[in-house]
């Protein structure tokens, strides 16, 4: 089916994109973004990039063969949303592992602080007392004897 000719002057308007496919652009856009940028709550990065992937599936599935323009925006934003909703996951994943790390060894690096600190605090105050004993030497050396 061809479209009928343009009257000199006019031009065709481009087709119009969905809301969808729009509002899909946006939050993977916004879900890449939090995702990225703020790693401590990536999960609303992904929470908002599984939004992004619903809208664009719907947007595609709903879009005509002739909306171009709605269906690449509705690619890219299913796109980011599937990025979004990947990268957020594996940074919850790394925190669980990290966490669960960091619970079973604290303890132990607890413990080897503790020894470090008291060895530490033992070394000063024999350095201390070492200090005391040079100065008072120093001090009977130099008072005349009555």
């Amino acid at each position: 089916m061809t479209q009928p000719p343009v009257p000199p002057g006019y031009q065709l308007r481009p087709p119009a994109s969905s809301g969808l496919s729009i509002a899909s652009f946006v939050l993977g856009i916004v879900a890449i973004s939090l995702t990225i940028v703020l790693f401590c709550i990536s999960f609303v990065g992904g929470a908002i990039g599984l939004i992004a992937v619903i809208l664009g599936a719907v947007a595609l599935s709903q879009s005509e063969p002739a909306a171009i323009a709605g269906k690449g925006k509705a690619k890219t934003g299913l796109i980011l949303g599937i990025i979004s909703v990947v990268l957020a996951g594996a940074i919850i994943i790394a925190a669980h592992i990290g966490a669960g790390f960091l619970k079973r060894n604290a303890p132990q690096w607890q413990q080897q602080l503790q020894q470090k600190a008291d060895e530490m605090k033992k070394q000063a105050e024999d350095a201390q007392q070492k200090a005391i004993e040079q100065q008072q030497k120093l001090q009977s050396q130099t008072q005349p004897s009555p």
